[in-house]
């Protein structure tokens, strides 16, 4: 494998991917994961395939092959989740495009059990990727827009703060409001499985929603379910004190993980690295209440990212409890840059000690997935290979040059940053970037 991983199309695959928003590592972990995942030849039509999802006969064309040949290995690229297929209703057509690392080739490789696929090797080359901080932030955490999300769990909530929410802020109703559902196994824990380090959380609680489960049920990378079934994985998702970890969109989310904070790569971005803000938190906030807090620490053992430690209390403070003449000299306190919202120390509390407040500031969340890639992309340089593919000609590749200057200069990045320009500039690419689907197909 060793020697494979050296191959000109592996190497020429990680430079491509090196343009999308979260990029693949280059380190001997990651070339080896590629040359696991796709052949030689795969790599080759991967490195070629455009980032804007294209029909197959017009990438046969820019290629100088057959149709039905490129179609064909497009088609099996889908089935092992190389490739993303979208279909146009209104033409009646599927488009294709390569698939990102993440989420991407890297999930579907361990979303089910594969004889295609060396899935222990591949557990352990990715192990030692995840175990080097500096290649696992860069890649997949860099910037303040992340691909996840913490969605509280809504029991946890009063009436009043239920009520506050967003649709896209309730699991049930993102599960509910899906046009399409599928669960996979939860590649996190699958990974942990082969390295002997899987926990007792369920294995198959992956849920894909709406675009996304299309593809995973079209390729057998997850079964189809209905709204009943996800609701009920939901359900035993939160009795085990599971975080709901979804797409970071308003519109269309595509994935809903339920993840625990010993194998969840996202949270453990958290706890083995310090990378805070590696998952956007929820609207909510634990708070807790320091005349019921008796310091027993149920919560934060019950908290996936150790936002909750247990602090003495100022002697003032140590009063004695009048039922049972008994100090109390500890105190649970909450980090509140570390706090996701999620609620899962809530059920915890057995002093009604604990609630789920709102946060000070609301949180922003990209509209759509189109909105995310563009905001991503700003954020990692990357936006000029988003907006002018090099893979479409000379004249792109000219553009893609000239953008990516103008966008790397300090005062134009913090310009389009900033609160003032943002909103604008993303309405403007989105609007433009939307011309470039495919007519009925939703991104």
């Amino acid at each position: 494998m060793g020697h494979l991983s050296h191959h000109k199309a592996y190497r020429d695959l990680r430079a491509r991917l090196d343009q999308l928003p979260a990029t693949f590592p280059d380190t001997p972990e990651g070339m080896e994961i590629l040359a696991l995942i796709f052949t030689p030849e795969e790599a080759e039509l991967a490195r070629r395939l455009p980032f804007r999802p294209q029909s197959a006969r017009r990438i046969a064309a820019r290629l100088g092959r057959p149709e039905a040949e490129v179609r064909s290995a497009l088609e099996r690229m889908a089935d092992r989740g190389l490739v993303l297929d979208l279909y146009s209703a209104h033409k009646d057509r599927m488009y294709y495009c390569v698939a990102p690392p993440v989420v991407g080739f890297v999930e579907f490789s361990l979303m089910r059990k594969r004889t295609d696929l060396d899935q222990p090797a591949l557990a352990q080359r990715f192990e030692a990727l995840f175990a080097r901080p500096g290649s696992f932030s860069q890649s997949f955490f860099a910037g303040e827009t992340q691909i996840g999300r913490a969605l509280v769990h809504e029991e946890t909530l009063e009436p009043d703060r239920i009520a506050e929410l967003l649709p896209f802020e309730k699991a049930s109703e993102v599960v509910r409001s899906a046009s399409s559902r599928a669960v996979s196994l939860c590649y996190c824990r699958h990974k942990a499985e082969h390295l002997g380090k899987r926990c007792e959380a369920p294995l198959d609680n992956c849920l894909s929603l709406n675009k996304g489960a299309e593809f995973v049920a079209r390729h057998g990378h997850g079964r189809p379910i209905d709204a009943g079934e996800a609701s009920e994985i939901l359900a035993r998702s939160r009795e085990a004190g599971l975080v709901f970890i979804a797409d970071n969109v308003q519109r269309r989310v595509t994935y809903l993980c339920c993840c625990c904070g010993c194998c969840c790569s996202q949270l453990q971005a958290v706890n083995r690295h310090g990378l805070v803000g590696a998952v956007r938190t929820s609207s909510s906030l634990a708070e807790i209440d320091r005349e019921r807090c008796t310091g027993c620490g149920r919560c934060a053992r019950r908290c996936p990212v150790q936002a909750i430690a247990i602090r003495v209390r100022a002697p003032h403070e140590r009063r004695r409890v009048e039922a049972s003449g008994k100090e109390r000299p500890m105190l649970g306190v909450v980090d509140e840059g570390l706090c996701l919202g999620c609620g899962v120390c809530k059920p915890a509390c057995k002093k009604d000690a604990l609630r789920m407040a709102a946060r000070a500031e609301r949180v922003l969340t990209p509209e759509s997935t189109l909105e995310r890639l563009l905001l991503t992309a700003l954020e990692r340089d990357r936006l000029q290979h988003l907006l002018f593919d090099e893979q479409e000609g000379p004249s792109l590749l000219l553009l893609n040059r000239l953008a990516g200057a103008v966008l790397r200069l300090a005062p134009v990045k913090r310009a389009l940053l900033s609160q003032a320009l943002r909103s604008r500039f993303l309405a403007f690419l989105g609007q433009q970037g939307a011309r470039m689907l495919p007519r009925g197909t939703e991104v």
